[in-house]
């Protein structure tokens, strides 16, 4: 927050002194309140990257499970057939 400078015959603090606030031109200040923002989405970028990640990770082995599911199917199936080919022959 930028402050103002007391005018003539003003007190800014209880004393009679200028506050602890630093004055910087605006510029400077607008400057540091996007370095901040940029900081802020920098962290979200992250943050959502890792969760992408993490659910791309149980994506694989939720599809790896259901291949290996099918595969078992596959074979039963297989030897279903087979059995009953025999069984009919």
């Amino acid at each position: 927050m930028i402050d103002e400078q007391p005018r003539d015959g003003q007190q800014s603090g209880p004393t009679g002194g200028t506050d602890a606030m630093i004055h910087i031109p605006v510029e400077l200040f607008i400057f540091l309140q996007q370095l901040d923002v940029n900081e802020h989405l920098r962290h979200e970028t992250r943050r959502r990257l890792a969760d992408a990640r993490t659910r791309a990770a149980e994506d694989r082995l939720a599809l790896e499970r259901a291949w290996r599911t099918l595969d078992a199917a596959l074979a039963a199936e297989s030897r279903s057939r087979s059995e009953l080919l025999t069984l009919t022959s």
